[in-house]
């Protein structure tokens, strides 16, 4: 007797166990990476609890079926994320609000002449780059082609900064531009000849006389 009663008590209480998880399971929305999220980066969304035909929508610019997905957005501002899933025969609708900051808006103009001799070719520019996410501007890095690095911390906008090319033969070297907000929000940009006049052209000794004799 004592048998049947040791056996029959764990499965009376895996019976009701089941029974309640029948009763109250429902999805629950998690995301992570947080808490500032960016345009262009990508975010991180999960369902507990989640049953089966699950169904994401990220604001209208997306869909999934996963269980975990990422979802990058393209733009800023409050998105509405809406997860359904079916479990135990109903459909279960959950929706969050998330909101996704504008990346810093990168403004650098050259100041010097775009193409200079190899003697005193300090090619200096203007960087007026400006945040509308309400963050301040946390970090900046400005690299040249040929290897120079320019790394500040808290700059203070606008400001004025140089570069010196080491090549004495010359060539074309672009700007490379990196800016980062408090909130991690990162945006880069490559500056070109054909883009904002920012290709520097060093020329060696030889090609300035040839260009002076011209």
């Amino acid at each position: 007797v004592t048998g049947v009663q040791t056996c029959a008590l764990p499965i009376f209480i895996l019976i009701l166990f089941t029974l309640i998880g029948k009763t109250d399971a429902q999805p629950e929305l998690h995301v992570y990476d947080g808490p500032n999220y960016c345009v262009g980066s990508q975010v991180w969304f999960g369902a507990i609890n989640a049953g089966k035909d699950n169904q994401w929508d990220f604001n209208g610019e997306g869909q999934s079926k996963l269980t975990f997905p990422k979802f990058t957005f393209k733009t800023a501002g409050n998105k509405t994320i809406t997860f359904s899933t079916i479990i135990d025969g109903t459909r279960w609708v959950t929706k969050l609000n998330l909101v996704i900051s504008e990346l810093p808006t990168i403004r650098v103009k050259l100041k010097s002449p775009q193409e200079q001799c190899f003697e005193n070719n300090l090619f200096c520019f203007t960087d007026s780059s400006f945040n509308q996410n309400g963050a301040k501007i946390a970090k900046i890095r400005y690299s040249l082609g040929d290897g120079q690095h320019l790394a500040l911390t808290q700059p203070t906008m606008p400001q004025t900064f140089c570069f010196s090319l080491n090549e004495e033969k010359g060539g074309a070297v672009p700007l490379f531009i990196e800016i980062e907000d408090e909130k991690g929000c990162v945006n880069n940009e490559v500056m070109r000849s054909e883009e904002h006049t920012s290709e520097l052209q060093s020329h060696s000794d030889l090609v300035c006389r040839l260009l002076l004799e011209k």
